[in-house]
């Protein structure tokens, strides 16, 4: 599982980078809490990524930790 928190830096109506390229991957479901105001660390939602392969599971929970991004 992977949170997804609040850019640091950003403050307002939740805009969510990079939802496209991580819905795209295999295994991956994310659950958006329906709040629509961000804030820097806030949690909006997580994202749970299932597989058999321990390897392949890191590599895309480090994917989405790069590419999906809240700002305002």
């Amino acid at each position: 599982m992977v949170n997804i928190l609040g850019e640091d830096g950003y403050e307002g109506e939740a805009i969510y980078n990079g939802m496209d390229k991580v819905l795209k991957e295999k295994g991956v479901h994310v659950h958006l809490y329906g709040k629509k105001i961000t804030k820097p660390f806030r949690k909006m939602g997580h994202v749970t990524v299932v597989g058999d392969d321990v390897q392949r599971l890191k590599q895309t929970i480090k994917f989405i930790q790069q590419n999906l991004k809240i700002i305002a």
